[in-house]
């Protein structure tokens, strides 16, 4: 497939209501069968070749949406890829977040699968590349460190209990930073948190970890913890419980507690909000972009690095460039200044 062919439609969670965002879903899934999606806390990323569209030439009007083509597309992908799209600037845990992704995808057996897998090799070199080069002297960008920030602003011994809830992705990022914590994981399954606490233990063999298992030690771990971060999307029903024991742990004379909820934005977390020593994802992003400034010169040699490549890219093999042909000398002289 050329590189003119790929096209990638970015719908922003931030930016648009829940009910558009839903509809926009919907939409983009019937156009588009069998593209490949990424779907964040931040956004929601198709990706496909201009043939894949179930009704040829049919217009494509998503409020909020960006579409890209081509090296543009290749280019945004990247960025994204790299982690500067992101709010937190140049963070980790999105990649790790595409490759699952994709592994996913591949497993799905699409039939797209073919067009669209010599750019997603591609895009997973250049992000190699591109972070090595510029982005591994920028500072703890993830947001396990964030996290970590967090809760070094309340009140108490660093060495309390902070309870996990969940076990995927995002949670896996986040465990290690929490080593100097005993850590309590709790998740719907319970060998995947049995995973993630082997896996704590493995990077950090002094780690204090525990899995809460069983109706009776999971009220206990919301009653004792002394934070609370929750790697999981806001669900109403399940949170008012939740919620409930929580409060009910907030008895006078304690410690200040923290409650970091990584599943969304203020808005979309309901009753968390009235929570004492609540922190949602918007307090994350604020408190990175307070050291961004210091990082805005990596960053941005990064940004440009990004375009270069996806330039590069866009000549391999031919003008219209192909994912499967070799770059030529012709090709690289045209970087030569």
């Amino acid at each position: 497939m050329f590189l003119g062919s790929l096209r990638v439609l970015h719908v922003p969670k931030l930016s648009t209501e829940e009910s558009d965002f839903l509809a926009v879903t919907a939409i983009v899934d019937a156009l588009y069968p069998g593209a490949f999606r990424l779907d964040t806390c931040q956004r929601r990323i198709w990706v496909y070749p201009s043939f894949a569209a179930s009704t040829p030439g049919a217009p494509l009007q998503v409020p909020g949406a960006e579409l890209f083509s081509g090296q543009a597309a290749y280019a945004f992908l990247l960025r994204v890829s790299t982690g500067l799209e992101s709010e937190v600037k140049g963070e980790t845990d999105i990649f790790g977040q595409l490759k699952e992704a994709w592994s996913q995808f591949e497993a799905s057996g699409s039939a797209l699968l073919g067009a669209l897998n010599p750019w997603m090799l591609k895009i997973f070199e250049d992000t190699k590349e591109i972070r090595s080069q510029y982005l591994q002297n920028v500072g703890a960008a993830s947001y396990g460190s964030l996290v970590r920030k967090v809760l070094r602003g309340f009140s108490g011994s660093p060495q309390e209990p902070v309870l996990l809830v969940g076990a995927g992705q995002l949670a896996q990022s986040i465990a290690p930073w929490l080593s100097d914590h005993e850590l309590w994981i709790m998740n719907r399954t319970t060998a995947t948190a049995e995973a993630l606490a082997a896996e704590v233990r493995a990077k950090d063999p002094k780690a204090r970890v525990r899995v809460i298992q069983g109706a009776e030690a999971k009220v206990e771990a919301f009653l004792m913890a002394a934070h609370l971060v929750l790697c999981i999307p806001p669900a109403a029903e399940s949170d008012a419980r939740r919620i409930a024991l929580w409060q009910e742990g907030n008895v006078p004379g304690r410690p200040d507690r923290a409650v970091v909820h990584l599943g969304g934005m203020r808005r979309a977390c309901g009753e968390w909000n009235q929570v004492p020593g609540f922190r949602a994802l918007d307090e994350v992003f604020a408190l990175q972009q307070s050291q961004n400034e210091a990082r805005a010169e990596l960053l941005g040699r990064a940004q440009r690095a990004c375009s270069e490549r996806a330039r590069l890219r866009s000549l391999a093999g031919s003008s219209a460039g192909s994912a499967t042909l070799p770059h030529g000398w012709e090709d690289l002289a045209v970087f030569a200044v």
